[in-house]
């Protein structure tokens, strides 16, 4: 017996979230049932998502965001892990996006 997709197309977007977090949190535990169970929420969130236009980001979540990576990035260097490495390359290009977007918008010294 698989587990199918179909049983999740009656569950909002936020319970689906709620979802993804608790099968993340088993996974990262190396949970193979977890990591399937993800997997499979993952795929059904994704076959409904659209992605936010840029322009459409609140000045807070672009706000809070660029906190985030900028600490990420921050700590992730402070452990030895290089501009090169993919995920901070990740990191620092989606900081840069954000980071432009504020300083088109007039709000970037709000963050300093």
């Amino acid at each position: 017996m698989t587990i199918d997709r179909r049983d999740l197309t009656a569950l909002t977007d936020s319970d689906l979230a709620l979802l993804l977090e608790a099968f993340r949190a088993l996974a990262s535990q190396k949970n193979r049932v977890a990591l399937d169970l993800f997997a499979i929420v993952e795929k059904e969130m994704l076959t409904r998502y659209q992605s936010t236009k840029i322009a459409d980001y609140t000045d807070d979540d672009l706000a809070n965001t660029v906190t985030a990576l900028a600490s990420a990035v921050d700590t992730s260097r402070a452990n030895g892990i290089d501009d090169d490495y993919p995920t901070m390359r990740f990191l620092l290009l989606n900081l840069t996006v954000f980071i432009d977007e504020m300083e088109r918008r007039g709000t970037v010294k709000e963050i300093q």
